[in-house]
């Protein structure tokens, strides 16, 4: 099952079957994580089109995205499931 949600800044989906939440940002510079583990949260745009690429585990968000990732999950018609 996958589900998504886009606005302006944002393009975000989710792959129930790798449990991946895949977030796109536009136009901003996030200071991530090295590490990738099970349930990461990965950025996958590039330059050309306008997103910058990151890839970040929830709880070691910036204390600006946190927030707004955590909403999201917890909609269920964006996330597909509750958690």
């Amino acid at each position: 099952m996958n589900n998504s949600f886009k606005d302006s800044s944002l393009d975000v989906s989710y792959n129930a079957d790798s449990d991946i939440l895949y977030v796109l940002i536009r136009g901003r510079e996030i200071a991530t994580s090295g590490e990738v583990s099970p349930g990461v949260i990965i950025d996958f745009g590039s330059e050309a089109d306008g997103f910058d690429v990151v890839g970040l585990e929830l709880h070691k968000a910036s204390d600006q995205l946190q927030p707004l990732l955590q909403a999201l999950i917890d909609r269920k018609e964006v996330y597909g499931r509750t958690t």
